[in-house]
């Protein structure tokens, strides 16, 4: 009987670490999306910065503007970081790119503590949810691509990775 058991345990402990191991493997990438939002006029995109000032959509005039939508409690958006990371390293203030993150349904103090751990982007507050509204988003992670001209170029729902983003930069996807 005894062997059984750990026969038995043995087992359990090797199907919990397939499912863990399944569990953390990355993201193939963010799917592209459609949405009624694709080639108009982006939302206005304002508000509280998490770290205190306030966004003004006049910050972004003639820059292309990545906005992403996160939570701390989003599994995903803790896989998309480092994309995140990588990419705004690449596209540092002044290089006619801009990131903003939009706390979607997340208390203020909860999403500047995620990203003080994943990257400590620009970050505004979206307290009752109307921004997620306007954009369309029904859950995180989502990330929309603003061209310069105001226009909404692409949507992706889930892990975005940097090659994708730079892709939409590069004309290469539409």
């Amino acid at each position: 009987m005894t062997a059984l058991r750990v026969t038995a345990g043995v087992l359990l402990v090797g199907l919990v670490a397939v499912a863990v191991a399944f569990a953390a493997q990355p993201s193939p990438g963010a799917a592209q999306a459609s949405s009624p939002l694709l080639g108009k006029k982006a939302p206005p995109l304002s508000g509280p910065y998490l770290a205190g000032a306030h966004l003004k959509p006049s910050q972004f005039r003639g820059e292309w503007v990545v906005v992403n939508f996160f939570a701390s409690w989003c599994v995903d958006c803790r896989i998309e970081a480092p994309a995140l990371d990588r990419f705004a390293a690449q596209h540092p203030p002044g290089s006619r790119v801009a990131m903003v993150m939009v706390a979607y349904a997340d208390p203020a103090q909860a999403a500047a503590g995620f990203l003080r751990l994943n990257g400590g982007w620009p970050a505004i507050e979206d307290p009752g949810g109307q921004i997620a509204l306007d954009w369309g988003v029904r859950e995180p992670p989502e990330t929309f691509v603003v061209a310069p001209d105001r226009r909404v170029v692409a949507r992706f729902i889930g892990p975005v990775r940097a090659s994708q983003l730079d892709a939409v930069l590069a004309g290469r996807v539409s």
